[in-house]
């Protein structure tokens, strides 16, 4: 069992209604708590769940109330994050695997690649390491927006798109190339777009494409900029919605492209 997959167990039996939590002395409380929700033979053992029950402390979703003179009978509580992170019925970074599937379950057309660096994204979250976090999650969103422009040229029929067909085919292009190229020919184009698609457009396809660009951008370089855990929340956050966008859009352009054929 992977540790994101035990910290979104963990956190489920803590918050449980009478759910024992104390730390314990020779008898392990909270292991208990867990193997009632676990199967036989997928059991995780206690240093496994030690190991996650230092990490959620450390993200700041779980706190140890010492109030009682006896450290046997201190008890692990969520902290206000770890409640949202088990109550919310969005996709939330802080229960990976469940940011994960939620994320997939929404966009079951996600290519494998967009995938691949967005399940990276998530467990260098995970880990607290926001900087590569941030990388991947730009990597994710650039490779998602590659897709989306190439259905584009496809649905754009002819002409107006041949620029952005060679920008986008030419390996030496930039990304910020790429991308202002394709904004230009989204705004001559808007109009021929499904009100529902075409609402919120500007901001999907332009500010939080560009964030998380330039974001990757000063933790992919030299700059110096740190980036932290609020950061990478709320950037995460975003993509899902972002991907959700995008991978609507490709389904229409390539719909509508078959069904000129």
């Amino acid at each position: 069992m992977k540790s994101s997959e035990l910290q979104a167990i963990v956190l489920k039996a803590i918050a449980r209604p009478g759910a024992d939590t104390r730390l314990g002395k020779g008898r392990h409380y909270l292991a208990e708590e867990i193997y009632r929700t676990c199967h036989s033979n997928d059991r995780p053992n206690q240093h496994q769940i030690f190991e996650v029950f230092w990490g959620l402390v450390a993200q700041g979703l779980a706190y140890i109330d010492i109030s009682q003179p006896s450290p046997e009978n201190w008890k692990l509580y969520l902290t206000e994050s770890g409640w949202a992170a088990v109550r919310d019925e969005y996709v939330n970074p802080d229960d990976p695997s469940g940011y994960l599937s939620g994320l997939f379950k929404s966009v079951p057309n996600m290519s494998d690649l967009v995938r691949l660096y967005i399940n990276e994204a998530v467990n260098t979250y995970y880990r607290r390491c926001y900087l590569s976090c941030t990388v991947m999650l730009g990597v994710a969103a650039e490779a998602a927006f590659l897709e989306v422009a190439t259905s584009f040229i496809s649905w754009c029929k002819s002409g107006p798109s041949d620029k952005l067909d060679k920008i986008l085919r030419n390996p030496r292009s930039n990304y910020i190339n790429k991308f202002i190229e394709f904004r230009k020919r989204l705004v001559v184009e808007k109009n021929r777009i499904p009100p529902e698609l075409r609402d919120g457009l500007d901001i999907h396809m332009g500010s939080v494409l560009d964030l998380l660009r330039m974001s990757r951008n000063d933790a992919g370089h030299p700059t110096g900029r740190q980036f932290h855990r609020d950061d990478c929340f709320t950037s995460l956050r975003i993509f899902a919605r972002l991907a959700k966008r995008i991978y609507m859009l490709k389904k229409y352009f390539e719909a509508d492209t078959s069904n000129m054929a």
